[in-house]
């Protein structure tokens, strides 16, 4: 973004994000431990909103290392949250273009879809993987977009759910 597109008025919803984005970084607010279920629960306070993150399968004794998971899922997302968006893209673009269009809406393209969606929770597990929960911003009529990333922080799959 430069400096002329700040100073002359147009400032699009897209240059809103990507300036609140250069200067605000992701961090955790909370983080809680749950002894009937054996999970952790963390608050990762965005530029816009908290997302809840739950880890799951960890022993009480394992706090450490889910508070040192949560801080890994929360500093990847602040490098990767364009990145996991276009990858969302990339693999459900198709299927909206080409099944889930309400009456006249045109077809999207990769940025606008990726631009809509939303991040919503995550569910992390002791192994290291975890689940990005998305809001489809109704691209497919209110389900959720589910993003698998492995132990190694590798996007595996996204798809619809719910």
């Amino acid at each position: 973004m430069d400096v002329k597109t700040l100073h002359s008025g147009e400032l699009t919803l897209r240059h809103l994000r990507l300036y609140i984005k250069m200067f605000y970084k992701m961090k955790i607010e909370s983080f809680t431990s749950d002894d009937n279920l054996q999970d952790f629960q963390a608050e990762i306070s965005g530029p816009v909103k908290i997302y809840k993150i739950v880890l799951s399968d960890f022993k009480e004794s394992e706090s450490d290392k889910a508070s040192k998971l949560a801080w890994d899922i929360c500093n990847w997302l602040n490098s990767s949250y364009e990145t996991i968006r276009e990858f969302c893209a990339s693999k459900l673009l198709d299927l909206k273009n080409e099944i889930w269009l309400n009456g006249e809406e045109e077809p999207l393209n990769k940025n606008s879809f990726a631009e809509t969606i939303e991040l919503e929770s995550i569910a992390a597990y002791s192994d290291g993987s975890f689940t990005l929960y998305f809001d489809d911003k109704d691209n497919f009529w209110g389900h959720a977009i589910v993003v698998d990333v492995d132990k190694d922080y590798v996007l595996v799959d996204a798809q619809i759910a719910g």
